[in-house]
């Protein structure tokens, strides 16, 4: 009942008492405990939730019986709050979690997915491996795919592309020599750009199996000859272009190094073009660079300066820095030109004005999913995709590679075939990370941890800065110390790259198996009233378990971290332990539990040093630490601290405990002068409450320390249970509370 109420009554008993007799009839201890309790704390809300946890759940679809483990972050940290054993079809799995979490993460094998309370999550299809196609819009294990539309993109970015990684020479530590993402669930596209090599190919994305093995997807196969050029196309333009002061503007000028170059003033001669605008006289296919500043310019321009000019493959390059703010309007007919196939290695063709015509892959996954991109190599065999005998795979996080590389699946040259599909769905990952500082200035190349055939780099083609990713196809143990990662290239069109790549990292952190902690602190009836809330402080941690053909359980950890009463006291449990439905005392009284049959305070002082033995027991049934309905002995309304309750300074001694070796005993019953420390109870017939269930970064106060000299917003929440009164961000005296040890 209301305190108003519940006050009211007591006092109008009293009067009629005392016109009849003069004898004082005390109040019952629970009585007493509330009026108190009002005295201190005032009036509070009916309906008020002093249990932090809420009841919730989420449903799962499998094809086939699957172990799962569901987790969720707090502050910061990821805990486990529930398995799946085997399930199969659609399966409920009940938890509790912490009000304020709205999501969980589901994690099959290596898989991680999130969503939110209350929802059904499909798992239908991880792990199964299959090959991929050409055709439009294909889905298959959650990748979906198609051939994207021809781009046509300018040769410039190939030059830079070599000049970063030239042919023949060890390019390791250069750019980025492993990596993988984390899908984003958006669209991606990416295009063959340029290969340097006689092998055919098949490039592929696996994502993580729900047993952590790899699910291959064939996606592209490619040899030369497959990308078509043009010397002599000219992309149609009709824009105005503003420059601001600072800007730097790149064009191409012309492979005559002997030309005049039009647009173009030497400081040198007012009336004279150059002749050459270098220095040197470059060789054919020699290279050279020129760079100036504002104060050293040697070539000016209508709006600024020449700073820089680069000459390499027959292509002048001019970087024109603007000091004059100017808006040009740029026209220039289109020229579709002559499209050939390239046949010649490398797969591209210099000049003036050269283009690349190529075919691309567009791609998504789930989001959250697990992937990167692989080739499989065949130096023996001729296309792949019709002869598929390949001799070894070589994947971009190079982790992948110290399993998977020619020691496992390489075909020498009489042909003999290995499926390399099998040998990547049968093996797991490795779970060491990859440094790869660790390869060294050399490269050791029979050395597990430097088996890197990848690399994912940027080029400025145009003033506009696209990412590239590449690979090795050369086999462990052909090059040694020749890694030139520039075999076979493929490009992501700017801006359209997968943001959220993975640099050198390891594979997604699976989460730690740490079930999370709840903290149960209870006032005891003691009289003394110096809501400390430390007369016994417990924690609970509880793990749902869904196992197919089985009841759902809940298994149960409680430890106790306090004892501040000086009255025996014993944690109490009404449910189903091992399926029979009772009432059980949980271990031995508090404080022998710790060892100490004193009956002083323990763990209230300045930390909280002593110990006691964790006691793990099975709860069947979908229990629940805020909701829990009592069938047993014990005939009390329904609670909400999951059966929890406390017996304090029993009549008789509860016996058959040691606290050395706490066991889960069935209870008898409760007379006299014993008292229960229950958990509050809402609506008509509120009570004060004893007990608080909060989350394990609560902190107890200090022996007859007020709860609300220790927390200031203890009252706030006391008035709205949406305050933050206690853990990050909460105002708290550290010189008032105990400081847990572990």
């Amino acid at each position: 009942m209301h305190f108003k109420i519940f006050i009211a009554g007591a006092l109008a008993s009293c009067a009629l008492l005392s016109a009849c007799t003069s004898d004082e009839l005390p109040l019952p201890e629970e009585e007493l405990y509330a009026r108190e309790f009002v005295k201190e704390f005032g009036l509070t809300d009916p309906a008020h939730d002093y249990n932090m946890a809420q009841s919730s759940g989420i449903k799962v679809i499998t094809s086939a019986p699957t172990d799962l483990k569901v987790y969720a972050k707090v502050d910061g940290r990821t805990y486990l709050f529930a398995e799946g054993r085997k399930v199969s079809g659609t399966t409920a799995i009940p938890f509790s979690v912490p009000k304020g979490v709205s999501e969980v993460m589901v994690k099959v094998g290596n898989t991680i997915k999130t969503t939110t309370l209350g929802q059904t999550l499909d798992l239908r299809g991880l792990g199964r491996a299959i090959e991929g196609s050409e055709t439009e819009d294909t889905t298959i294990d959650g990748l979906t795919w198609r051939i994207a539309e021809e781009a046509i993109l300018p040769t410039t970015a190939v030059t830079s592309h070599i000049n970063k990684y030239p042919e023949g020479g060890n390019n390791l530590l250069k750019g980025n020599n492993s990596f993988y993402f984390i899908a984003d669930g958006k669209e991606h596209t990416f295009y063959p750009f340029y290969w340097n090599t006689n092998a055919h190919h098949c490039l592929g994305i696996y994502t993580m199996g729900d047993d952590g093995y790899a699910v291959p997807h064939d996606l592209y196969y490619s040899k030369s000859g497959e990308l078509k050029y043009s010397t002599d196309y000219v992309e149609a333009i009709e824009k105005d272009v503003s420059h601001e002061i600072g800007e730097t503007i790149l064009f191409t000028t012309t492979s005559d190094w002997n030309s005049n170059i039009p647009g173009i003033k030497s400081e040198d001669s007012s009336d004279t073009k150059p002749t050459t605008i270098l220095d040197v006289t470059p060789e054919w296919d020699g290279e050279a660079e020129k760079t100036y500043n504002e104060s050293d310019k040697k070539f000016t321009t209508e709006h600024g300066y020449i700073s820089k000019i680069t000459y390499n493959n027959h292509i002048f390059t001019l970087y024109e820095n603007v000091t004059e703010a100017y808006t040009e309007h740029i026209s220039q007919p289109g020229n579709e030109g002559k499209w050939n196939k390239v046949n010649a290695q490398p797969a591209y063709a210099p000049g003036v004005n050269v283009h690349i015509k190529t075919r691309g892959i567009t791609y998504s996954l789930p989001e959250g999913t697990p992937y990167g991109f692989y080739i499989k190599v065949g130096h023996y065999g001729s296309n792949l995709k019709e002869n598929p005998k390949y001799d070894y795979v070589c994947f971009s996080h190079s982790l992948r590679n110290s399993r998977y590389i020619a020691k496992e699946t390489y075909v020498n040259s009489d042909g003999i075939n290995t499926d390399v599909n099998d040998r990547i769905r049968n093996h797991p990952w490795p779970e060491e990370m990859w440094n790869p500082e660790d390869a060294g200035e050399g490269f050791i190349p029979n050395e597990s941890n430097a088996f890197a055939y990848a690399s994912w780099s940027s080029a400025e083609m145009e003033g506009r800065t696209y990412t590239m990713f590449g690979f090795e196809d050369c086999a462990y143990g052909y090059f040694k110390d020749v890694c030139d990662l520039n075999d076979i290239m493929f490009l992501f069109e700017a801006g359209e790259e997968p943001s959220n790549v993975k640099i050198n990292d390891p594979d997604p952190i699976i989460p730690d198996d740490e079930v999370f902690e709840w903290i149960i602190a209870a006032e005891d009836l003691g009289g003394t009233y110096d809501w400390d809330f430390n007369d016994a402080v417990f924690s609970v941690k509880a793990k749902t378990i869904v196992a197919e053909g089985e009841e759902t359980k809940t298994e149960i950890t409680v430890e106790p971290l306090a004892a501040g009463g000086t009255m025996p006291v014993y944690i109490m449990f009404d449910g189903a332990i091992d399926g029979t439905d009772a009432c059980y005392h949980i271990g031995t009284e508090l404080h022998s539990w710790f060892g100490d049959n004193t009956l002083s305070p323990i763990n209230v002082g300045t930390q909280a040093d002593a110990t006691a033995k964790p006691l793990t027991f099975t709860v069947a049934g979908e229990w629940s630490l805020n909701s829990h309905q009592n069938d047993g002995s014990w005939t009390s309304a329904s609670r909400n601290m999951g059966g929890f309750w406390l017996l304090a300074d029993p009549e008789a001694t509860v016996t058959g405990n040691s606290g050395t070796d706490p066991k889960v005993k069935t209870a008898g019953t409760f007379d006299g002068e014993t008292h229960k420390v229950t958990a509050p109870q809402f609506g008509e017939n509120y009570e004060a409450p004893q007990m608080f269930c909060l989350t394990g970064d609560w902190q107890w106060p200090k022996e007859e320390k007020n709860i609300t000299d220790a927390y200031a917003s203890f009252n706030d929440w006391m008035g709205d249970k949406a305050v933050k009164w206690y853990g990050e961000g909460a105002t708290f005296d550290e010189s008032l509370i105990v400081k847990r040890t572990k």
